[in-house]
């Protein structure tokens, strides 16, 4: 797969982005030129996803595309984010993150059959712990103290809202492929080019190619 990727702070006010990454959509060489937007917020408590197509910007910058996900039990909820929560198995195979991650585990937890399992809520600010040195080796604790890779953890919550995008076009008669999509990952303006950099890579090991 090859995709643009753009990771861009959250403070309009200062250039936070790394050094070397190109903020204006760009075409790759051999592919179609990008026509579809595809933004993530990455929060703390929340997170969400957010697409434009090129020519709807042209004619109403302001017509976004928020997409909602369903908690497990159908239950649909008026924010247009969900909880930012990763469940994995204990292989650390991705299982659910967002309300389904919530449901999902609490009924493990109900059950007693939650041991082993990988649960973490609101794991984002791990990153920007002073303490923290962070390295492709870094790991997160999660709610039983066992520790899985932070890339890992990072890199399918991303690979999750990716996925989610990509389903919402399963019937439209113009599917956006990897080439058409140029993505944007906000992370917070405090964080230090460290931080920056790591959640650049979580993304890199999802889209397995990057042009910059």
């Amino acid at each position: 797969m090859a995709s643009n990727t753009v990771v861009s702070s959250d403070d309009d006010n200062e250039d936070n982005t790394m050094d070397g990454i190109d903020q204006q959509t760009s075409s790759l060489a051999g592919t179609l030129e990008p026509f579809l937007v595809a933004a993530i917020d990455f929060g703390t408590t929340y997170s969400g996803i957010a697409h434009s197509f090129k020519h709807d910007f042209k004619r109403d910058p302001l017509k976004i595309h928020c997409h909602q996900k369903l908690a497990k039990s159908g239950k649909a909820f008026p924010s247009l984010k969900m909880p930012t929560t990763l469940l994995l198995d204990p292989d650390e195979g991705f299982v659910a993150f967002g309300y389904e991650a919530e449901e999902t585990y609490s009924e493990l937890v109900d059950s007693n059959a939650h041991f082993g399992w990988h649960y973490f809520k609101h794991f984002k600010m791990n990153l920007h712990k002073p303490k923290v040195k962070l390295s492709r080796d870094t790991m997160l604790k999660d709610d039983q103290d066992q520790e899985v890779l932070a890339l890992t953890v990072f890199s399918e919550s991303i690979k999750y809202f990716k996925e989610m995008l990509h389903q919402s076009f399963k019937n439209a008669a113009i599917k956006p492929t990897d080439d058409t999509i140029t993505w944007v990952l906000t992370v917070p303006a405090i964080w230090d080019n460290n931080a920056k950099q790591f959640m650049r890579e979580a993304a890199v090991k999802v889209v397995q190619q990057i042009s910059l």
